[in-house]
């Protein structure tokens, strides 16, 4: 399969307010829509082996749609619960705690998982083209992925300034799946430093 790249791709409609610079990169296969499951996990496990080869470690983080009534079934679900509900869990992962944000009463629900294994790749996919609120970032070693799940974030690109930029001040990136319905490109939007952005993250 061939990875296309393009970077330095236009990012003025976020709004960074930070005093360093964010690039934004874009990876993506040409194809048959109805082999995305396939090649988003040639792309996850590219991405994998780059975060094994250079002392970062790959999440899957995801979250709530919208807010929900803190209702007593969903406290016992919170996020983990729920997805083991809809058959939506990855073998051989770290699961992080899960992070509430409360707001008017009503709760969603954060949280991460570490991707530790190759097997775990295409359980992540199942959970990437199954949820829109989910997404990967890439950390370096050390940080705890909790720390940026803090406030939350959204599945709309554009209203996550300030969680990008966190995450970025921090040297990680932020991934976002691109390609819906029948589009020809599968691939993802990336958010990072440029020496990170400009690095062969897929292993072409």
């Amino acid at each position: 399969m061939i990875i296309y790249e393009d970077v330095n791709i236009d990012s003025v409609s976020l709004n960074f307010t930070s005093t360093f610079n964010i690039y934004v990169g874009r990876w993506y296969i040409i194809g048959d829509y109805r082999r995305r499951e396939e090649y988003l996990q040639y792309l996850v496990s590219r991405l994998y082996d780059y975060s094994t080869k250079n002392k970062f470690n790959l999440y899957l983080v995801l979250g709530d749609d919208c807010f929900n009534d803190n209702s007593r079934i969903i406290q016992y679900y919170k996020l983990w619960k729920l997805l083991k509900k809809q058959h939506l869990e990855v073998r051989n992962a770290i699961y992080s705690e899960e992070i509430m944000i409360t707001k008017n009463d009503k709760v969603k629900f954060f949280g991460g998982i570490q991707i530790s294994d190759r097997e775990s790749v295409s359980d992540i996919v199942s959970i990437l083209l199954a949820k829109l609120t989910a997404h990967l970032l890439l950390l370096p070693e050390g940080l705890k992925v909790t720390t940026f799940l803090q406030s939350g974030f959204s599945k709309i690109i554009a209203e996550n300034s300030e969680y990008i930029e966190n995450v970025v001040s921090s040297g990680g990136i932020v991934l976002f799946r691109e390609s819906y319905f029948d589009d020809r490109n599968t691939g993802f939007i990336g958010f990072g430093g440029l020496s990170l952005i400009t690095k062969d993250l897929f292993g072409k």
